[in-house]
């Protein structure tokens, strides 16, 4: 995609008639940014290619509700703290943020067996670096998928769903942080990072995913100031009480490195797990903002419910244009996570007429759009653009558009051309 901006001067004819006279006011030059895109569209057949990366930092072994009474122990809440590890929580009577994970992640995996190609990684790393303890992002996946492009088998997809289930059962929350072992801070951003160039992800012919679930704020820059900095853990922890500013919210980072694998055709799907990362009602808690731009980032638009996709997403999550105005899933314990994992499931096999686009135009109006060397303008039997706010950018074709699109094939795509105009 190639930007050309240009400028619109302003051009005055001045006329003096008999006495009168007229004053202009200077018109500063127009601006205009323009993007265009030439892509052949084509119905990926293929199975989708599903990275599934999970948070197993240290409050991932906190209480789901720790109002429950086994969750308190000699007066102190299970599992948080200092002395986590000493004092674990027994899931029997004081279910935890992993143990609920497990629990719905398991069957969800074993479920789509033979309709996705799994790979699982974790973060953080088990190595931890002396200068920033327990902050090593994801550098390898623990189950790889395929290195073969075209294995679909049913003999792979099941090893590779079975090798995802025995490696998220290894990890417990028992265990010394480590391979086998949640514990550590939370290095979203350079995790996301990670698969940038993970080249069994950047399949052009299949939907590329990386489904996401953590339980709330991204940090482990260090390079953030002391001045900018958002505390993700106790006071004392962050400057300018302390030099080190690992505990600082890395959000900026982290969105970035979504919008750097949407650029590459991965999309990204946000699971929020836990109290932190629903909505809160005075407009405090960063989670539920952070974990908002990274799902919009992540250009996989969450669609309302209903024949219409007019339905609501859900409790204080309402339709908006045909899209769920809170884009990320939330979960406060299994079934929620049980119930956010269908509907992605389901969404996998998603309507192929749907197209991220970047950059966002400043309005419908300054899209060009051409379909097989035919341009297109906006209509109830071409196509329309989703905003930004409503899940975009991004464009819907609906009529015959959709339904040539979706009968394109590797041997007979469909070619779209577009230019974006944008108004600087």
């Amino acid at each position: 995609m190639r930007s050309r901006p240009f400028a619109l001067g302003a051009v005055l004819l001045v006329t003096v008639l008999a006495c009168q006279t007229y004053d202009f006011l200077p018109v500063e030059p127009l601006s205009i940014s323009q993007e265009e895109s030439s892509t052949p569209i084509v119905i990926k057949k293929f199975k989708p290619n599903v990275m599934v990366l999970v948070d197993k930092s240290g409050s991932m072994d906190q209480p789901v509700d720790s109002s429950l009474p086994g969750c308190t122990q000699a007066g102190t809440i299970c599992g948080t703290g200092a002395s986590a590890k000493s004092n674990p929580c027994n899931t029997n009577v004081c279910p935890t943020r992993w143990s609920e994970l497990n629990l719905a992640l398991d069957p969800f995996l074993q479920a789509q067996a033979q309709t996705v190609r799994f790979g699982l990684s974790f973060f953080p790393e088990p190595v931890p670096q002396a200068e920033q303890p327990n902050c090593v992002p994801t550098s390898a996946a623990r189950v790889d998928l395929p290195a073969d492009p075209q294995d679909d088998s049913p003999a792979t997809l099941s090893a590779l769903s079975a090798a995802a289930r025995s490696a998220l059962a290894s990890v417990k929350s028992q265990n010394p942080p480590g391979p086998i072992g949640t514990g550590g801070a939370t290095p979203t951003g350079p995790s996301l990072a990670f698969f940038t160039d993970y080249a069994p992800l950047l399949d052009p012919l299949r939907l590329d995913l990386v489904l996401l679930l953590t339980d709330g704020l991204p940090n482990c820059n260090g390079s953030i100031p002391a001045e900018s900095c958002v505390c993700t853990a106790t006071a004392d922890r962050c400057p300018p009480q302390s030099s080190v500013s690992y505990d600082c919210l890395d959000k900026d980072r982290t969105v970035q490195a979504v919008q750097d694998l949407a650029a590459r055709g991965v999309h990204v799907v946000v699971i929020g797990f836990g109290d932190e990362t629903r909505a809160s009602t005075d407009g405090g808690a960063q989670a539920p903002i952070v974990l908002q731009e990274m799902a919009l980032a992540g250009a996989y638009p969450r669609f309302c419910p209903g024949p219409q996709h007019d339905q609501p997403c859900g409790p204080a999550n309402p339709c908006q244009g045909g899209v769920c105005l809170r884009q990320y899933h939330q979960a406060q314990d299994s079934r929620e996570l049980g119930a956010a994992l269908a509907e992605i499931s389901a969404s996998l096999d998603r309507e192929p007429c749907l197209r991220a686009i970047t950059p966002a135009p400043t309005s419908e109006d300054l899209i060009l759009l051409t379909l097989n060397g035919t341009k297109y303008g906006p209509g109830p039997d071409t196509w329309h653009y989703v905003p930004p706010a409503d899940g975009g950018p991004a464009i819907r074709f609906l009529g015959s558009l959709c339904a040539a699109i979706e009968a394109s094939t590797a041997q007979n795509p469909v070619k779209l051309d577009l230019r974006i105009l944008r108004v600087l």
